[in-house]
């Protein structure tokens, strides 16, 4: 899922590690 772009507005979607999970987030739009 990283890298595909954010369903609203497109931007790259990046990925954080907290602890033992990985998030995926928009940037942009915080979703």
């Amino acid at each position: 899922r990283s890298g595909e772009p954010c369903l609203i507005c497109e931007t790259p979607i990046k990925s954080l590690t907290i602890g033992q999970r990985n998030t995926f987030y928009c940037p942009q739009c915080q979703r």
